[in-house]
């Protein structure tokens, strides 16, 4: 597998899917990646640039071959995102929550988003995402 040509980055940490079929790859220098089973080579996820992913909670109920459905990204920098890629392509990209140093909601902190876990309670729509 091929992430990038430039060995000097390296790779800070990667995320695979229950079932196996998409993998996002966090770089160290805030350049990530997204890698489906079916290829050989990852491609750059631009609207990521900049963000240093730390955790991954995997939609489990809607991930299909081809989408990895609405998924939560938690970051280095206290920021909590959501990210859905269908057919190779980012088709959502948005910021639902930031925690700032003290505890607050207003300005990005300095503490990682460490873990994140993706629940669905019952009778809830399992294709329910943040709007």
């Amino acid at each position: 597998m091929r992430v990038s040509k430039k060995s000097d980055y390296k790779i800070h940490k990667v995320f695979i899917d229950p079932t196996g079929r998409h993998s996002l790859i966090s770089l160290t220098n805030g350049v990530n990646y997204y890698l489906h089973a079916s290829d050989s080579s990852a491609q750059e996820v631009r609207k990521l640039k900049g963000t240093v992913i730390q955790s991954v909670a995997w939609n489990k109920y809607t991930t299909t071959a081809t989408s990895t459905g609405h998924l939560l990204i938690g970051t280095d920098d206290a920021r909590i995102f959501e990210l859905r890629i269908d057919d190779k392509k980012v088709r959502a990209w948005k910021l639902v929550y930031e925690l700032s140093a003290d505890g607050s909601t207003s300005g990005r902190g300095s503490l990682p988003i460490s873990g994140l876990q993706l629940e669905i309670f019952p009778g809830c729509d399992v294709h329910a995402h943040y709007e």
